[in-house]
């Protein structure tokens, strides 16, 4: 299996663990019923598509879907389907929006460094672009190499 796919099944299993932990911790049938699903869960979540939209930024839309979708997963096989599962689907689509914008930001802030990176240690590859023609330049190792801390004591 390919790198994407395996994310893919770490980052359901992810949310479909953050469901039924957040579910027993509450007591509460459905894990979105407690508080804590939006002040712990949501946000970690959130970190959970950030990290993976940093790590493949392509396509970044999956990892702010996928543990939405592990959760789905976990209430149908902890609560069953209900007469709202509809509903449900909708309320699971609409909480997937804000870990698709993390998780892009994240593949954005990826792109960015990557660039940044590229320029800043792309100058060490070519430092003829950087001295004029008529500077000469000692290599370092040529010009310390006759120091050493005998010959400076004398």
């Amino acid at each position: 299996m390919k790198k994407e796919h395996w994310l893919l099944i770490a980052a359901a299993g992810a949310g479909a663990l953050i469901w039924v932990l957040i579910s027993t911790a509450s007591g509460k049938r459905e894990a979105w019923d407690s508080s804590l699903y939006f002040s712990v869960g949501m946000p970690a979540v959130c970190l959970l598509a950030g990290a993976l939209g940093f790590l493949e930024p392509k396509r970044t839309w999956r990892w702010g879907l996928a543990p939405l979708a592990g959760q789905f997963f976990a209430m149908l096989l902890m609560v069953g389907p209900g007469n709202l599962l509809p509903l449900g689907v909708i309320v699971f689509g609409v909480l997937a929006i804000p870990p698709m914008i993390v998780a892009r930001l994240a593949a954005y802030v990826q792109g960015r460094l990557a660039r940044w990176t590229k320029q800043a240690f792309g100058r060490l590859k070519r430092p003829e672009r950087y001295f004029p023609a008529g500077l000469s330049r000692v290599p370092f190792s040529s010009s310390c190499a006759s120091f050493s801390p005998r010959t400076a004591a004398r």
